[in-house]
């Protein structure tokens, strides 16, 4: 089957396509593949409404089946900050570099015990049999006291995972798709997608 993957971040389509490239029953196809170059407004309140507002949208374009994916950072010291305002926290036309900063600054005297935050990630999607349907998943960590690692990106460098002792950025891509609250949510959609299908049949 062949899927639309409704997103223009290049470290989600790649992670989206490493964790998904064992399924061949699924080929992902990009907005690219479509010259799909529309934006659609993140007016949701929560990681579900935009993911549901995204996939409806593009899904009306493509007229084929279509994931989106809303996701971001929260932490419970800056009151959930980011949450849904993670890809554009501190501004749209700042880079990823200076979001990290912006989260070090806010967070620079307060102690590791009291770092913890987490990663969500919501997958929507629509054009299957079902109307549509929701996956999440969630990988709980700390906000380091600084930048370590070169891998991923976004928040990866200051994403600490304790039992690993290491940033998601300190981490190989295989590493951290073994883990991430993206595999979580793929992991649940394919359990969905599957379900889905053989109630079909």
């Amino acid at each position: 089957m062949k899927i639309l993957l409704a997103t223009t971040n290049k470290g989600k389509i790649t992670e989206f396509k490493k964790i998904l490239n064992s399924h061949k029953d699924l080929e992902i196809l990009t907005l690219d593949s479509f010259n799909i170059h529309e934006d659609v407004e993140e007016v949701g309140n929560s990681f579900e409404q935009n993911s549901i507002l995204k996939a409806k949208f593009y899904n009306k374009i493509a007229n084929i089946p279509t994931i989106a994916e809303d996701s971001g950072l929260e932490i419970k010291a800056l009151n959930n900050e980011p949450g849904i305002y993670s890809a554009r926290y501190g501004g749209i036309n700042i880079t990823d570099k200076d979001r990290v900063d912006l989260i070090l600054d806010k967070m620079k005297n307060i102690e590791q015990k009291f770092r913890v935050a987490k990663f969500i990630s919501v997958i929507c999607s629509v054009g299957f049999k079902k109307d549509f349907f929701l996956s999440k998943g969630i990988l709980l960590g700390e906000i380091f006291h600084k930048a370590v690692g070169k891998n991923g990106f976004g928040y990866d460098p200051i994403f600490f995972i304790p039992k690993k002792n290491k940033t998601l950025a300190m981490m190989t891509e295989k590493q951290k798709n073994e883990i991430s609250h993206r595999r979580l949510a793929i992991e649940k959609f394919l359990n969905n997608y599957k379900k889905n299908k053989k109630n079909n049949e």
